[in-house]
Order: structure tokens, then C-alpha cells, then sequence
């Protein structure tokens, strides 16, 4: 029992830190792109990173989990935190200019 335990333990831990990494480089690398050039890109990048602020992921998650079960993956899983977390680097790293 505690093999199992420490086991998802590690999958939980492994799959949270490569999400936070991710959403983070993707979202400095968003944010300072937009904040960088301005204009046209910065207006279409913040429509994008408020309209993904508004939709909660964890429903989105519970709806992929009760369609397809047992043949999501761990890095499928994944996918979904790091597309609707890296608006909050972004909107912080944005006024970096």
C-alpha cells in the first residue's frame, strides 16, 4: 500500500512540476512577445489570455475524465492545465517593456 501511494505521489509531483514549467515558459515567452512588439499582437494575445482567464479548467478536466475513462494519458492530462495556466505569466510578464 505504501509503494502505491508513493508511487502516484511521484506521478502527481512529476506531472504538476512540468505543468508549472511549461505554462511559465510559455506564458514569459507570451507575455514579453506581446509587451515587446505592442500593437496588433498585443491586443489579439491579451483577447486570447482573457478569454482563457474566464474558463475554469477543472470542469473541462472532469468532462475529459468521464468521457474517455481509462484511455487518457498522463501527458494528455497534462495538456489541459498548461493551456488555460500560461494568461498568468503572461499578464505579468506583459507591462515588461
Amino acid at each position: 500500500m505504501f509503494w502505491l501511494l508513493t508511487h502516484a505521489l511521484r506521478n502527481s509531483l512529476l506531472l504538476g512540476l512540468i505543468v508549472a514549467g511549461l505554462s511559465t515558459v510559455i506564458g514569459v515567452f507570451l507575455g514579453l512577445a506581446a509587451g515587446y512588439a505592442g500593437g496588433w499582437l498585443d491586443k489579439v494575445l491579451s483577447f486570447f489570455m482573457d478569454a482563457l482567464l474566464c474558463i475554469p479548467s477543472l470542469p473541462i478536466l472532469i468532462l475529459m475524465a468521464a468521457l474517455f475513462g481509462r484511455q487518457l494519458a498522463l501527458p494528455i492530462i497534462g495538456l489541459i492545465p498548461v493551456l488555460f495556466n500560461w494568461p498568468y505569466p503572461a499578464r505579468q510578464c506583459g507591462p515588461l517593456r
